[in-house]
């Protein structure tokens, strides 16, 4: 009761029923204590001479042991549909390697160029109250990639790098542990310009790559996995083989000493450090090296993890089994053809939708009107970063005139090449049923190729069955 006295009048009657020894206290030091003061010393004798409280010993207790925040759940958005690949679109030409563009850029404004490759940024929205943009930089046949994006995109800002055939143009993209910061610096510069507000910055950032594109993704992680947000490779990640390996059969045959980096950061994930998407195919390489999928089931081996199985039915290249893991998600689907290898790219559906969810993205607003497709051609744009010059080439300018029609498939269009065309051209695919065998105008429908990893830094195999391409490690 004494510890809960409080307030003006209290303390009053307090200090004028002060015991004796607190009077002459006041009387001695010839000043008065003021009222606080006497309450205050009132209530510690009181405190001290309360008959019955002992005084508990002072132990020093153990450190708390912070746990880990739980991750917070992801927000509930629509699942926006891509428009399916009908007889009708096979009929005029289209598949699974050359996607339909039915709505060009969208809600985005027209493409941006960066450092290297393009940025499409919403029209309106998109963005938090200080201008914070979640952005996906996909790496390999980033057109492919941009005509589903923006069909079921709720608000992520979009950049896409080719950077040639194969993984070792990525690769060797990227050697240099400051390229991918300029590059962040680039695609920063270009939000400030676009929204004319300074504060823009990138909020989120994942990393994603189809088939060659892993080689940038490794790298990128190699120097930078600290900046990176999430990874997606879709149908693209390659080991070696182990020196001396006898049967190339095996998970254990595989040697993933050069893709480290991705098989770290799928680790972190799992432990809720990171998102890490994969998707693959059961195509195997005409090179001889591992597959994606053999690749696959030795990350899913280390991590202690394993696929749990699924029935596809009669799709074509449907989801055969499924793991998730913390934030670690792999999903493996039908497929031996390059057919099989190009349907990862309508993928991007589902990783995009957990990456949103899971940021909570601000929207934008898909009311506008849509930006048609652009036209490009080979992109010449993207050798100028060899230039050290951070400015000489953080250029904010719109790439190229928009294509008028948006309905037949754009002439000049950088279309997915195979990979592996340096050593030797395989022929044409097989077209799914029902599609035609003659290609449409512009258009090339041969897929890449799962292109090669480089060779592990510490011996070089034993078999003769080591990827033709052999990039730096």
């Amino acid at each position: 009761a004494w510890r809960a006295v409080a307030g003006a009048g209290a303390a009053d009657l307090l200090y004028r029923s002060r015991p004796p020894m607190l009077k002459h206290l006041q009387k001695r030091l010839g000043s008065p204590l003021g009222l606080l003061s006497i309450s205050a010393l009132i209530i510690a004798g009181i405190a001290l001479v309360r008959p019955g409280v002992a005084k508990k010993p002072v132990t020093k207790e153990a450190p708390e042991v912070v746990a880990e925040a739980p991750r917070a759940e992801p927000v509930k958005l629509a699942q926006l549909k891509a428009e399916p690949l009908n007889d009708q679109l096979r009929l005029k030409g289209f598949h699974e390697c050359n996607p339909h563009d039915p709505i060009g850029l969208g809600p985005y404004a027209a493409y941006r160029k960066l450092r290297m490759g393009q940025i499409a940024i919403p029209q309106k929205g998109g963005h938090t109250n200080d201008f914070g943009y979640d952005v996906l930089i996909h790496f390999h046949g980033h057109e492919p990639i941009r005509k589903t994006l923006v069909q079921v995109a709720h608000g992520i800002t979009y950049v896409g790098v080719d950077r040639g055939t194969g993984s070792g143009p990525y690769t060797k993209a990227f050697e240099d542990p400051e390229r991918f910061p300029r590059l962040l610096r680039s695609i920063q510069k270009n939000l400030q310009a676009y929204s004319n507000d300074p504060r823009a910055h990138i909020r989120h950032l994942a990393i994603s790559a189809w088939s060659a594109g892993y080689g940038a993704v490794n790298r990128i992680l190699k120097h930078s996995a600290d900046k990176v947000d999430a990874v997606v490779l879709l149908d693209g990640l390659h080991g070696g083989w182990k020196p001396g390996a006898a049967h190339h059969s095996k998970p254990s045959d595989v040697d993933p000493a050069f893709i480290q980096p991705i098989f770290d950061y799928a680790k972190n994930a799992k432990a809720g450090r990171g998102i890490f998407y994969l998707t693959h195919s059961q195509v195997e390489p005409e090179g001889g090296y591992p597959s994606v999928r053999l690749t696959t089931a030795l990350l899913l081996e280390q991590l202690g993890l394993s696929l749990e199985k699924r029935d596809a039915g009669d799709s074509e290249f449907g989801l055969l089994g499924e793991v998730h893991s913390g934030n670690l998600h792999v999903l493996s689907y039908a497929g031996h053809r390059e057919y099989a290898h190009c349907s990862h790219i309508s993928h991007i559906t589902e990783a995009l939708y957990l990456l949103e969810s899971t940021w909570k993205t601000p929207p934008f607003d898909r009311s506008v009107e849509n930006t048609p497709a652009p036209k490009l051609g080979t992109p010449q744009a993207e050798t100028d970063d060899e230039d050290s010059d951070d400015s000489s080439d953080d250029s904010a300018d719109e790439v190229d005139e928009p294509t008028p029609d948006a309905e037949e498939a754009p002439a000049g269009e950088a279309a997915p090449q195979d990979p592996e065309a340096a050593e030797a051209k395989p022929s044409a695919p097989t077209a799914p049923s029902g599609s035609p065998t003659s290609k449409p105008s512009g258009a090339t429908p041969t897929p890449d190729k799962p292109s090669a990893p480089a060779p592990t830094p510490t011996a070089k195999p034993a078999q003769p069955q080591q990827p033709a391409e052999q990039p730096a490690p």
